[in-house]
């Protein structure tokens, strides 16, 4: 009878393990790591044009939602694909101007003898994708992360500013950009780079000199993942 009970009780304790172990591989599957997130950045602005200077802070401002879709079993890697919005405003020496036909003419001051300061601000629609790592787990939720990739950047909005108006150059503005971007950290506290791949303004943009308008943001700042 003892050994009837004791057989029952060890075949019982088996079904628990087993039961218990399927369910940790269940909470495996399942586990992702979707994450809102929230940026802000201090822009480095480069160009090619000798007269072209920086004049003042300029910012970048991002939030928005990743999905997280893991690559390998343990979760550890995953391709992230998400839907954001990006804000970004320079100060600069570059002064926005109309010509004779009333088309944009970009002129560079100079910084000692400048007329007026003049701010530009854009509005995008982020798309970013990346590859994550990190050496988290389906219950531990404090972990170092490398997260990199691109952000396909759609450009809605922007504008020229002074003291007197506000001017919308939507057209003088590339629509589309990419950025590559890589963030890195422990927890909610991430250290963001990024680079603009291309030219904030369009091609057939020329400065006082009749040369092509290349302007590049280089972002510095901090990025917080929320699940």
């Amino acid at each position: 009878m003892v050994q009837t009970r004791f057989l029952f009780l060890l075949i019982l304790f088996q079904q628990l393990v087993s039961a218990q172990a399927n369910q940790q591989d269940q909470i495996q599957e399942r586990y992702r790591e979707d994450q809102f997130y929230l940026g802000f950045s201090y822009v480095g602005l480069l160009s090619d044009q000798e007269d072209f200077n920086q004049n003042g802070l300029s910012s970048d401002f991002q939030f928005g939602f990743i999905r997280d879709m893991p690559l390998v079993p343990s979760g550890r890697l995953a391709f992230g694909i998400g839907l954001g919005y990006g804000q970004q405003q320079f100060n600069s020496n570059l002064l926005r101007l109309t010509d004779s036909n009333s088309n944009s003419l970009y002129v560079f001051q100079n910084l000692e003898d400048q007329v007026e300061k003049m701010k530009y601000s854009f509005k995008s629609i982020v798309f970013p994708l990346s590859i994550r790592w990190r050496n988290s787990s389906a219950t531990n939720f404090k972990f170092w992360r490398i997260y990199g990739g691109v952000k396909f950047r759609y450009t809605f909005a922007s504008y020229a500013s002074n003291n007197r108006e506000k001017i919308n150059i939507k057209n003088d503005v590339l629509p589309w950009t990419t950025e590559g971007f890589i963030s890195f950290g422990y927890n909610t506290w991430n250290v963001y780079l990024g680079y603009e791949f291309r030219s904030i303004f369009d091609k057939n943009i020329q400065d006082n000199a009749s040369e092509k308008l290349d302007v590049r943001a280089l972002k510095f700042g901090l990025i917080f993942y929320f699940l």
